[in-house]
């Protein structure tokens, strides 16, 4: 099964959103992307191995957005809860989940975005997805699906 991890902003009303942030000076999209990913994760995936699926990873470019789709390994959803928060930008996000990308079509499809409960994590301050991740997420649609397919065909 192939998933998504989303994770709810902190102390904030935008919900669930796959992890992001803006470009720092002398910073280009794929730098920043391997850097909100450190700090949103809490420093569970490492710079080498984001950098090695970003290299590789076509750009979706939605307005002001810029999203990478990557195949990452597993981290078990507790682990993001325990790590340190000891770095700029490890606070940012507060409940972590991994939702089947065919849940996410389903609630991407719904008028709110909605995240039914059975799926929401017990510690989450807001139960919809984050409108512009919606956006970005559908116009990623077609490549998520090539990248699956790529990989299904491949193992």
């Amino acid at each position: 099964m192939y998933s998504v991890l989303i994770a709810d902003h902190s102390n904030s009303e935008r919900g669930f959103a796959s992890f992001g942030g803006r470009i720092k000076e002398h910073e280009d999209p794929r730098d920043t992307a391997v850097r909100e990913s450190i700090e949103e994760s809490r420093n569970q995936y490492t710079q080498e191995e984001l950098e090695s699926s970003i290299a590789k990873a076509q750009p979706v470019k939605l307005g002001e957005f810029t999203a990478y789709v990557v195949l990452v390994r597993h981290i078990p959803e507790n682990k993001f809860e325990i790590a340190s928060t000891d770095c700029e930008g490890c606070k940012e996000r507060k409940a972590y989940k991994w939702i089947s990308v065919n849940q996410l079509n389903e609630i991407t499809r719904s008028k709110h975005y909605r995240i039914p409960s059975r799926l929401l994590p017990q510690n989450a301050e807001t139960d919809y997805l984050w409108e512009p991740f919606v956006r970005t997420y559908k116009a990623a649609a077609p490549l998520i699906d090539r990248i699956i397919t790529e990989d299904m065909n491949s193992n």
